[in-house]
């Protein structure tokens, strides 16, 4: 049997969750099974999925969290692993202040 269901693009959001790896989780006999789920469609408020079940049960969805290490490039030449975008922030208004701080001086 196909079970479509929804996720809010805001939950997904708030959570760091990567949309590609929602499941639909199956719950039996003390065990959860995770069930091949698909990505169907989206608009601007939801996420729709798909996904395929041998029964009834008591149903959970879960995601994975995004991966948080991104690379920043500083300047041309160097690159500085960061996690999330307010470290990134932080570092390059730091960098920023302290290349006018050179030039004043």
């Amino acid at each position: 049997m196909d079970i479509e269901f929804k996720v809010g693009k805001s939950w997904i959001r708030e959570h760091s969750i990567d949309e590609l790896t929602v499941k639909l989780n199956r719950y039996v006999d003390g065990t959860w099974y995770p069930l091949p789920t698909e990505k169907v469609g989206e608009n601007d408020a939801n996420i729709y999925y798909s996904a395929t079940s041998p029964g009834l049960s008591t149903f959970a969805i879960t995601g994975e969290l995004k991966k948080l290490i991104n690379w920043v490039l500083i300047s041309g030449l160097t690159a500085i692993p960061m996690l999330g975008g307010m470290l990134a922030y932080y570092l390059l208004r730091k960098y920023r202040e302290r290349k006018m701080r050179e030039k004043l001086f």
